[in-house]
């Protein structure tokens, strides 16, 4: 891992740690640096803003998941994601919240289906134009319930574990693409 990749890290942890504490709305890069013990500070020279760090660790944390997590059941690494969202609902808010940054989705989309289909390819499966179609399906479904659950109070979906509720969504689909 490069020093480059241990600051930003570093920044998007203790990012984390504070949006336990309040809103990212009100969390400065003073808050986040002060939070570090990246030598210099430097989180401009890393990111152009807190919106561009959470992407960043969206990224980062999506593809050590899977590479680590690679052995395991794919609904076994969603449970693991929707674990961390829900820790850190406050964190992940923003890349579903169409209101406060539109830009935000593309990314969130872009990588939830690089992912799977990272780990599709990597326990040995070959994807169809039909998978890669189906994979599309269930990357805008996740994001759907997930941006469901993180900002609509009143849903549903927030009266029972939410776990449950996304990996028994896709179950025949995922089984099928999932091998």
């Amino acid at each position: 891992m490069t020093n480059d990749t241990i600051d930003k890290l570093e920044y998007a942890l203790a990012f984390k740690r504070i949006t336990l504490q309040k809103p990212v709305k009100k969390v400065t890069v003073h808050d986040i640096e002060a939070e570090t013990t990246v030598p210099q500070r430097r989180f401009y020279e890393c990111f152009a803003d807190q919106y561009e760090l959470i992407v960043w660790y969206c990224n980062y944390a999506g593809e050590q998941l899977v590479r680590h997590n690679i052995k395991k059941d794919w609904s076994e690494i969603a449970n693991l994601i929707i674990n961390d969202i829900s820790t850190y609902s406050a964190f992940y808010r923003p890349l579903f919240d169409a209101e406060e940054r539109p830009d935000l989705i593309y990314p969130l989309y872009d990588f939830t289906f690089r992912f799977m289909k990272m780990y599709a390819e990597l326990r040995g499966n070959t994807l169809t134009d039909n998978d890669l179609f189906l994979l599309d399906f269930i990357t805008a479904g996740s994001i759907y319930v997930v941006k469901t659950w993180l900002l609509d109070t009143d849903c549903a979906m927030n009266t029972g574990p939410l776990t449950t509720k996304l990996v028994s969504a896709y179950p025949v689909v995922m089984k099928g693409i999932f091998k």
